[in-house]
């Protein structure tokens, strides 16, 4: 891990957070730390685990090289993130969970929103109220974008934008980052990215 690190340095610019505050104040968290919600996972989930030992089990009793089209262990632990998250990106035909993960987190984002939607918030550099009420939530994901629904029959972008519609929150209200046209990073931001989907 420290080699990968090392190389890593080698073009990029990594700023810990200490170094961080020397340019920005960063927001104080509400609760004090971070919060970890943990998701209950079904029997549906525990038997696709057996599935996955399974699948693992017959990679390392396999001789030699594998072939093109076998199974490998990379192969097996992406299926294990996936379904981690929502059974459905490894079994489309699954019935929706609502205690796992990804229902769990819509659950949240929607409490926060309902709670937030009257509030008016203030833009610290012009003392300026903002121009439409409620709090900004961002939700980050590399897995479950819109290109999973082709590859995996299930996306966790789509379902979450259907999910908050359903529950109440206007369409024009959540918003997927990759919709919008990419702007140049200056050069005190260079080094991040900000992938994923954001619903306020």
């Amino acid at each position: 891990m420290a080699d990968l690190m090392a190389m890593y340095r080698h073009f990029a610019d990594v700023v810990q957070q200490d170094d961080l505050r020397q340019y920005v104040k960063l927001p104080e968290i509400a609760t004090g730390s971070r919060q970890i919600v943990v998701a209950d996972s079904g029997p549906a989930f525990r038997d696709y685990q057996k599935e996955l030992e399974a699948r693992i089990k017959v990679i390392e009793e396999r001789k030699g090289k594998p072939e093109k089209g076998q199974d490998i262990i990379l192969s097996v632990i992406n299926d294990a993130r996936h379904a981690a998250i929502d059974l459905r990106f490894v079994r489309p035909w699954e019935d929706n969970d609502t205690s796992n993960k990804l229902n769990v987190m819509i659950a949240k984002v929607f409490d926060i929103w309902k709670a937030t939607s009257e509030n008016r918030y203030t833009d610290p550099d012009t003392g300026k109220p903002y121009d439409l009420p409620g709090a900004v939530q961002m939700i980050f994901s590399d897995l479950g974008t819109e290109a999973a629904l082709e590859k995996r029959g299930f996306s966790a972008y789509l379902w979450i934008r259907d999910e908050l519609m359903r529950m109440g929150v206007p369409r024009e209200q959540i918003a997927f980052m990759q919709h919008y046209k990419r702007v140049r990073p200056s050069r005190d931001c260079s080094g991040i990215s900000i992938p994923g989907a954001n619903a306020s």
